[in-house]
């Protein structure tokens, strides 16, 4: 059976995670412009080619804590998976520039590591040779 590939889009509020989905897989996220919260809940699109799983930020503008959003996006993968499995082909981590060696990143990368070692418990260091 042929899936779509699948991007999950990650990081903090305001850096374009929901226009990025409608400009490369052409799925009708809701966008709106500034720094705010767009995506308020973690959402999965979908069309023929892609699936595109649009999430709030983490450090959310809208006060929901990283934690929460850890959990959102856990109960989408888990809502949607087949037989206990949900397959993600790509992780799209959107970082503002001013952030590269911030706390912040390294906290999203900790929710990131343990995001695929919930859907791919087999070899989730391969994470991060890419």
């Amino acid at each position: 059976m042929y899936l779509p590939t699948t991007f999950l889009a990650i990081g903090s509020t305001g850096l374009g995670k929901s226009t990025f989905g409608q400009l490369l897989c052409d799925v009708p996220t809701t966008v709106n412009s500034g720094a705010s919260s767009t995506a308020c809940e973690a959402t999965l699109y979908e069309n023929n080619a892609f699936r595109y799983i649009d999430t709030p930020g983490f450090n959310d503008s809208e006060g929901t804590t990283d934690e929460e959003t850890f959990h959102q996006i856990l109960r989408l993968l888990q809502k949607h998976s087949k037989n206990g499995v949900f397959e993600i082909h790509k992780i799209l981590w959107f970082c503002a520039e001013n952030e590269r060696k911030a706390t912040n990143l390294q906290k999203e990368a900790t929710y990131i590591q343990r995001l695929v070692e919930y859907v791919e418990e087999e070899d989730s260091a391969n994470l991060w040779k890419n």
